[in-house]
């Protein structure tokens, strides 16, 4: 009797020790870290390729997504007419605007689709694959031909490191990317 209670005893023990490990399992839905949209932004800005140098489109941004929703705010980056590339944030006033706004990018994104396709069709491949990232009150709009990449970076974007204090609006950043200098480029310099 009493290896009887011994074993009894060893498998309760070992059942209070198991137990907890099988709560520990895998979470079928996980908590993430929120998104630090502006770290997203500069990730992609940064990380991603580009077949020409972005510059930032300042206050015209404001008038190419004319369709937005009243105080939504817009960064862009693109490119030269050459070339589709850009990366646009969008930060809304309220997460009910979120409808609109997608709306707005859509409608742009076909303009843009179309207006290649009549004068550079080798564009319009990266514009049916841009990658569009909306969380709460931000929309984030990045066409480029790296597109994996940047779904990438999209899909891991809650392990980014960043407390958002980066400055969206500095005009002097440049962008390495894959595009030679010309001849006029390299005599300014």
């Amino acid at each position: 009797m009493k290896k009887f209670c011994v074993k009894i005893l060893a498998l309760m023990l070992v059942l209070v020790m198991v137990l907890p490990l099988a709560a520990c399992g895998n979470d079928p839905d996980p908590v993430k870290n929120p998104v630090d949209p502006s770290a997203l932004f500069h990730a992609l800005l940064e990380q991603v390729k580009y077949d020409t140098t972005l510059e930032d489109a300042g206050t015209s941004a404001a008038y190419i997504f004319e369709d937005l929703p009243e105080y939504a705010l817009v960064t862009m980056y693109s490119g030269s007419a050459y070339y589709a590339d850009e990366l646009v944030w969008i930060t809304l006033a309220t997460a009910g605007d979120v409808e609109q706004a997608m709306a707005s990018v859509e409608k742009h994104l076909e303009q843009v689709h179309n207006q290649f396709l009549s004068y550079i069709p080798e564009e319009v491949d990266k514009i049916d694959n841009a990658q569009i990232w909306n969380e709460g009150i931000n929309i984030i709009v990045c066409v480029t031909n790296d597109y994996e990449n940047a779904a990438q970076i999209i899909k891991n974007a809650h392990l980014l490191e960043g407390n958002g204090t980066q400055n969206t609006q500095d005009n002097t950043q440049e962008v390495t990317t894959t595009e030679e200098p010309t001849e006029e480029q390299t005599t300014e310099e």
